[in-house]
């Protein structure tokens, strides 16, 4: 091939490419995108402290993009994540990226954090794209993947980018309630957004749905990010702002009325500081050089704002220490020339009701008291969780549970069921009362632990199912599921028959308990959801179990 021929090759190409005989996808177009140069430049600063990108690569991602023979969905949403990354400018925050999915191969992995939380670089990130080699397979845990996010913001500081990349198809785990309990918790610094990549518009309505739970944040589809211009503005919106504060005192220059601040100097909500002028205490020497800022009204100072050695008064009786024979009597109490109190108006609790009238002399501080020395009635806490009874909605709370100003458990110590595990713990919320659960606030059948291969029960297994059954015959409306589990060894075929037996055996024993079998239902599960790790004899043995699912 001659030289000319190899100039027309490429020109034919282009040729082609622009009478659509050969179609790229926006997202996969070469675009300029990066914002480094604006970003160096001082335009813009971070907004966020930390992101978190949480990507689905559940089986429903494994199909095509807009039509058979494309891309499958989840190519497509690295593909995103990598132009993401390739536009972000290299800046001070941390980064993760976490995935959901991965299939009943790997049960313990069903979300993995692939990346992080680090600070954030875009060869860290991209390696980590790079080493998402495996097909987009399993079930979709996205409530899960969300509640790990909301442990890792529970831990870090400042505010955080939830950004979730999905199809909107067949998300688990209550996401809806995750993305609650996310705003509940730290919505004030917390934005979640929604990439929808699907082909499904239920699935785009969901991944709206997920959005509006939150204050802050938004829903978008990736076509609506696929030019390079596009992706800039999605960064800019997520990440960035132009509101930046060039003398680094905390307040925005919009703001700012003091745009010099020297560092370190404390300012107003103008960014003005006015220690210097402030003299809090009177004496004559400003805030900024007072090494004693609450000396008494009238008392001489030297030069740092201390009393002259002669006249300190350390209690604030009167009389200066250097004559004071009693230098640590009680606020209040009026004192003799000797700066002791007056016989007749000691108060050893310092509640302002001397001794010789003060029927309980033992007040702690602060607590307001009667004419008699004790404690008014409004004052008194039964449960002494720092709550008075008057204001007390949750007046018999346990001891060293914390609080909320009405007296009642924060929202994360709360156990609605009553099972000892607190319901921001809880994955199975509704237990009922004299249930045994695991850590996990879950009904299990404890005690019963099946023999290797076997489903007999056995007679010291009664005590245990004596239980469900004494909870049954107390709640005559309640129906349960009996779901039986394995470990991992053999078949998934065999062990599904084997967990199936199990449920079965425990429904025949409660049956002939009394209880109507139209109440319960079994099913086996196998080894499709392990509680503990296969590879130890104690996590198989811990696997073989039934749990107790009640049925509305």
């Amino acid at each position: 091939m001659n030289r000319k021929r190899l100039f027309l090759l490429p020109l034919m190409v282009l040729v082609s490419l622009l009478a659509g005989c050969f179609q790229l996808q926006p997202w996969l177009l070469p675009q300029r995108e990066n914002l480094d140069e604006e970003f160096q430049a001082g335009r813009y600063v971070p907004k966020i402290d930390n992101f978190f990108i949480i990507l689905d690569a559940s089986t429903s991602m494994s199909v095509s993009y807009e039509y058979e023979g494309a891309d499958s969905k989840f190519k497509v949403a690295k593909d995103f994540v990598r132009r993401m990354n390739n536009t972000m400018p290299e800046m001070n925050v941390n980064g993760s990226l976490l995935t959901f999915g991965r299939g009943i191969d790997l049960p313990m992995r069903q979300t993995e954090t692939v990346y992080g939380p680090t600070a954030y670089s875009r060869s860290g990130l991209e390696q980590s794209l790079n080493n998402l080699d495996f097909p987009a397979e399993g079930n979709s845990p996205a409530g899960r993947a969300i509640r790990n996010v909301s442990g890792t913001i529970g831990s870090v500081k400042g505010n955080n980018a939830v950004i979730l990349i999905s199809d909107g198809e067949h998300l688990e785990g209550d996401p809806r309630g995750r993305v609650r309990l996310l705003e509940d918790r730290y919505g004030e610094r917390t934005c979640f957004y929604t990439i929808w990549i699907g082909n499904n518009p239920e699935g785009k309505a969901f991944m709206k749905e997920l959005a509006c739970e939150i204050k802050c944040g938004f829903d978008i589809s990736i076509d609506e990010i696929a030019t390079g211009e596009s992706m800039q503005a999605f960064i800019r919106q997520v990440f960035l702002t132009d509101d930046v504060d060039v003398d680094g005192d905390g307040v925005p220059d919009s703001l700012d009325k003091c745009l010099d601040t020297p560092i370190g100097v404390k300012v107003d909500e103008f960014g003005c500081s006015d220690v210097s002028q402030v003299d809090s205490d009177g004496d004559g020497v400003h805030d900024e050089y007072d090494k004693c800022p609450d000396t008494p009204v009238g008392v001489v100072v030297d030069g740092s704002g201390c009393p002259k050695i002669d006249q300190t008064d350390s209690d604030g009786d009167g009389v200066y220490d250097k004559y004071d024979k009693c230098p640590n009597t009680p606020i209040g109490v009026v004192v003799d020339i000797s700066g002791c109190p007056k016989i007749s108006q000691k108060d050893s609790d310092g509640d302002g009701v001397s001794d010789k009238y003060d029927k309980c002399p033992g007040t702690p501080a602060g607590v307001e008291v009667d004419e008699t020395g004790c404690p008014k009635v409004s004052q008194k806490d039964s449960d002494g969780d720092g709550v008075y009874d008057s204001s007390d909605k949750c007046p018999d709370t346990s001891v060293g549970v914390e609080v909320d100003g009405s007296g009642c458990p924060k929202g994360d110590q709360k156990d609605g069921d009553g099972d000892g595990v607190f319901d921001g713990s809880d994955e199975c919320p509704d237990t009922p009362v004299g249930a045994i659960v695991d850590e996990r606030g879950c009904w299990v059948v404890k005690g019963v632990k099946f023999d290797y291969k076997k489903w007999e029960v056995k007679p010291q297994f009664n005590s245990s199912l004596n239980n469900i059954e004494d909870i049954l015959k107390k709640n005559p409306g309640l129906n349960i599921r009996i779901e039986g589990h394995t470990d991992d060894i053999g078949s998934m075929k065999y062990n599904i028959d084997l967990s199936s037996n199990r449920a079965q055996a425990i429904k025949d024993f409660l049956v002939g308990k009394g209880i109507d079998p139209s109440r319960i239902t079994t099913t086996g599960l196998g080894y499709a959801q392990p509680i503990a790790d296969n590879d130890t004899p104690e996590g198989r043995a811990l696997n073989r179990r039934a749990e107790i699912i009640p049925v509305k």
